[in-house]
């Protein structure tokens, strides 16, 4: 750090541009503590100190003062094709210049050091170790690891070691990063010997498990019957770049730039097992998830039109569609929390365009689904430490149904106990939704009151009600 901070002493006073700068930190000085930070376990406060030099020098006016950071250090140190300026962050580096370590310890084990390391910390670099006086060479090890995992692949021997969704052994990336047109029903903890039955892949638990378009990808994969344990080997071998390179490479790599559409492009049959030609019409209409999807709703209480064509979809849904793809609940939940519902409680299919609610977005209240009931909560703290939680009832219609208010004193945080939702097993289903304020302005008025007083109504009439709370209901209903 006094070497490297010397330097820069030497080269402040020589009045250098930006520009000058920024090759002088790219060219000289970020290159002094890789070789170091690499062979040995530097602490990761001098390196961040390191950085912070650089970043000083760089910025720091002409007479010594400190300047503006017009740039964050993460966009310099991005590539040159992604918007930076080509440095590199030497914490970023490290991992990558240990991958070369971790790669010899794995595909050399005979070596007099790794069969040391293997007789006390085993052959799996990757396996979660809590021991805290792991040798500094292990150490470095399993730090390269982390970086080497990412441009390696899995050849297939027993399967045994092998994660099915969470290993790279199909293609160049893990089954659980494919995108939203993967759908696969494997357990988290699915091995890929699973699917092999007598050093063959087993087609009745490939069926099973992955849609057709996958399944033939996964029987081309040669099963390696004579080498009766998996291993790894580089994904990218002939590329001629050395491993830190690889791993480098990946660390600044925009996922944002593979053309994902491309495999679907080029396909035909729903990647979903539909066994059906994935066009238009099937994916409005008959596509297998759609089904199960709307079959849920449907025992939840909600109606849906039924469709018969690709162009009628779009007649009724302006909407873009886009993102990962989630199971079935966690699809149907986000339906239900952020789909508006209508003010009638008899939906006419024929109509289906004109029975909705004219806002869709949560600017503001809207009642809930007909048949459910919304209740809306707040608290409120003030500054003598007391505090109040307060609630309103409403139905589909925007009906009060009731408001309570509970004053509380001598406020602890402390954990939730699960116990205390045990209740709401009683009721059919039950979706939260965090909302603003500016939205839950009735139960925000409801917490105020209760600090000073407990409080339930159940009736707008027959209570001392503040004019309040009558104004802040009609805002709710009305919209204005």
């Amino acid at each position: 750090m006094v070497k490297a901070n010397n330097k820069l002493n030497m080269w402040g006073n020589r009045f250098l541009s930006q520009v000058g700068k920024l090759t002088l930190i790219k060219s000289s000085f970020l290159n002094h503590p890789l070789f170091l930070a690499a062979h040995s376990l530097i602490p990761l406060q001098i390196l961040k100190d390191f950085e912070y030099m650089c970043r000083s020098f760089l910025w720091h006016n002409i007479n010594g003062k400190s300047g503006m950071h017009y740039v964050p250090w993460k966009v310099l140190c991005a590539p040159k094709t992604k918007g930076g300026w080509g440095l590199h962050s030497v914490i970023e580096k490290i991992g990558p210049l240990r991958a070369k370590f971790a790669w010899r310890f794995i595909s050399n084990p005979n070596s007099f050091l790794n069969r040391s390391l293997i007789a006390i910390y085993g052959n799996d670099p990757w396996k979660v170790d809590n021991r805290s006086c792991n040798s500094p060479s292990w150490k470095i090890i399993r730090h390269g690891a982390a970086s080497l995992l990412p441009i390696i692949r899995w050849n297939i021997g027993n399967g045994s070691n092998i994660s099915i969704l969470k290993d790279v052994w199909l293609l160049d990336r893990r089954i659980d990063r494919w995108p939203t047109y993967v759908n696969c029903s494997v357990s988290e903890n699915g091995m890929v010997s699973d699917l092999i039955k007598n050093g063959v892949w087993d087609m009745a638990a490939l069926q099973c498990n992955f849609g057709v378009l996958l399944i033939e990808l996964i029987i081309q994969i040669h099963v390696n019957t004579a080498q009766h344990e998996d291993y790894v080997e580089l994904m990218y071998k002939l590329s001629g770049k050395t491993i830190a390179a690889l791993a480098t490479e990946y660390v600044y790599k925009n996922e944002e730039d593979v053309d994902f559409l491309n495999w679907l492009v080029n396909t035909e049959r729903c990647p979903r097992g539909c066994l059906l030609v994935e066009d238009g019409f099937h994916v409005a209409v008959k596509c297998k998830k759609l089904i199960q999807v709307l079959a849920v709703l449907a025992t939840w209480g909600f109606a849906f039109p039924i469709l018969n064509s690709f162009e009628d979809c779009l007649s009724r849904n302006k909407g873009n569609h886009g993102g990962s793809e989630h199971g079935d609940s966690f699809i149907i939940v986000t339906a239900v929390s952020y789909a508006a519902a209508s003010f009638c409680l008899i939906h006419i299919k024929e109509s289906w365009d004109t029975n909705q609610l004219f806002k869709l977005s949560p600017i503001s209240w809207y009642p809930p689904p007909p048949g459910w009931l919304k209740v809306n909560l707040d608290a409120s703290l003030s500054n003598s430490n007391l505090a109040g939680i307060g609630g309103v009832l409403r139905d589909s219609k925007g009906g009060f149904i009731g408001a309570f208010g509970i004053s509380l004193v001598d406020i602890k945080m402390e954990g939730v106990n699960p116990k205390d939702f045990f209740y709401l097993k009683d009721f059919g289903q039950v979706v939260f939704q965090h909302v603003k304020r500016e939205i839950n302005r009735v139960a925000d008025f409801c917490a105020k009151i209760a600090i000073s007083n407990s409080f339930f109504w159940n009736s707008l009439v027959g209570f001392d009600i503040p004019t309040g709370f009558f104004a802040l209901l009609k805002e709710d209903i009305t919209g204005v």
